[in-house]
This record gives C-alpha cells, structure tokens and sequence, in this order.
C-alpha cells in the first residue's frame, strides 16, 4: 500500500487516471480563482488534490448540492428560443382578444 505523501502514491494516481479516463468528470490546475462545476446527470462525485511537488499547498473549498431540473447552460438556451417563439405565437391570441375587448366596451 502506497502511504500518504510518497512520490510512488502520486505516481498511482497519475496511473489510475490515465487508466480509468471516463472516471473523470473534471480535471484541470488551479492557481487562484474559484469553479463552478455541474455535471449533466445525477453523479457521485469524489474530489481529489494532488500536489505531485514538494511544496506545502493551502486549498480551500466550499461544495453545495443543487437540485437543478436541468443544467444551466441547456436552459438558456432554451430560453433564447422559446421565449421569442413564444412571443410570436402569442401575438393573434393578443389581437383577437383586444378586438373583442374593443366589441365589448363599445356596448
């Protein structure tokens, strides 16, 4: 068993990602800054920090569960179609409902 910290269990992990690549949902370096990460589908999800140099790191991290019916970006662009679509669809239920608004109110 590889012990916490040694080169040969950083070397694991480097051997079991490239192993198991669709085991990955996200994988990158991040210097300073924060990411916002959603998966597509219902997933169970294991975060990992590896720090392969010498040097001490400070990592801090903040994780919330979301309820979403849909991802975000899907929905947005949902949106910027539907919406007009929508709008256009709307407009002769708008038109006869003002001409029978006006037939009335002239009663």
């Amino acid at each position: 068993m590889n012990t916490f910290g040694s080169e040969s269990s950083v070397a694991s992990l480097e051997t079991f990602l490239q192993a198991n690549p669709d085991l990955i949902g996200w994988q990158d370096e991040i210097l300073d800054g924060t990411l916002d990460y959603i998966p597509t589908q219902i997933i169970n999800a294991t975060i990992l920090f590896s720090n392969p140099s010498s040097n001490t790191i400070s990592v801090a991290y903040d994780g919330s569960i979301f309820s979403l019916i849909a991802p975000t970006g899907k929905v947005q662009t949902l949106g910027i179609f539907a919406i007009p679509i929508g709008f256009v669809l709307t407009l002769p239920w708008l038109q006869d409902f003002r001409k029978s608004r006006k037939a009335y109110s002239s009663q």
